[in-house]
């Protein structure tokens, strides 16, 4: 996960409402790193030290397929044809990994668009 997707997902639409799973991956505001939840444990498997509790500040970096199940409770072909289509129409080719790009048009049918910095009505 690179700090763009991080910083997109820090936003309510998608922290607000969201229960932890195991398996969920987190970053730290002050440790940029990846963390699985498994029970009360948290695991590093990238970059920062170890913690053994919850913080407040942990960011839920959604997985690609979390992000699909946003858009109408799923993955489907429709959901796929509206990706394509939308893709194509000009988005902000800033945008460099899938999750960045699914993250984008989950927040598309929110009626949001990333300027670089921050989501924007629009």
């Amino acid at each position: 996960m690179d700090n763009t997707f991080i910083k997109m997902a820090d936003c309510p639409e998608i922290q607000e409402g969201h229960i932890y799973k195991t398996g969920d991956l987190f970053a730290d505001r002050w440790f940029i790193g990846v963390f699985i939840r498994d029970e009360s444990y948290i695991y590093e498997i990238e970059g920062s030290p170890r913690r053994e509790q919850w913080g407040t500040a942990d960011i839920w970096l959604p997985t690609q397929s979390q992000l699909q199940e946003m858009v109408n409770g799923g993955f489907t072909h429709q959901t796929l044809e509206r990706f394509y289509q939308w893709y194509h129409s000009g988005i902000n080719k800033q945008l460099s990994s899938m999750e960045q790009l699914w993250l984008a048009f989950v927040m598309k049918e929110r009626n949001k668009t990333w300027n670089g910095s921050e989501w924007v009505s629009g």
